[in-house]
């Protein structure tokens, strides 16, 4: 799993991606917004970590700018930083952000919640999946439907005329026989 860290402490952003690479995840980093989005725009990710307070573009600007990807749109995205405040949590999940870690980072904390994120993104992923096939497999029966009920309609007249020449012939055998009886 490609996790990518936007955190422009070198010690956090070290921290963080050891603690990651223990855990079998591949990590990505960069020191700030900028080298962050253009990282994401070149690879995918299944879960970003986002410091908010950084130089150049703060951290919910750039959740805001890789919200509007596509690539990105629906990759979690983490906040990690040292605000506890109201605010910053509402502007987090204002900017797209679906959870929100305290610094400093506590190892079992950050661990538990990208692997949540992670299996969270795969189900969604899985359900998107999923409905794809169930919509082409519902076109796929509602064709075969309308060929079935084209087919019948067809099979009524086929019936229908052979009822009408099964009558006119029954018709002329009664009139054979009236015209024999009579002879």
């Amino acid at each position: 799993m490609n996790i990518l860290i936007i955190e422009d402490s070198h010690l956090e952003r070290e921290y963080i991606s050891r603690l990651l690479k223990q855990e079998n995840l591949s990590p990505t980093a960069a020191e700030n917004g900028e080298e962050g989005l253009e990282i994401a725009e070149k690879e995918e990710f299944d879960v970003i970590l986002l410091d908010i307070i950084m130089p150049g573009i703060n951290g919910y600007k750039v959740c805001e700018k890789l919200k509007k990807t596509d690539k990105n749109k629906h990759t979690p995205v983490i906040f990690i930083t040292g605000n506890n405040d109201i605010d910053s949590l509402q502007r987090a999940f204002e900017a797209g952000g679906v959870d929100y870690i305290l610094k400093p980072v506590n190892k079992y904390n950050i661990l538990a919640r990208v692997k949540v994120h992670i299996e969270n993104n795969k189900l969604i992923k899985s359900l998107k999946h999923e409905v794809v096939c169930r919509k082409q497999i519902e076109k796929e029966l509602k064709e075969a439907n309308d060929q079935y009920t084209s087919q019948n309609e067809e099979l009524m007249q086929i019936i229908s005329q052979l009822d009408d020449a099964k009558n006119e012939l029954e018709e002329k055998d009664r009139k054979i026989r009236e015209l024999i009886n009579s002879i």
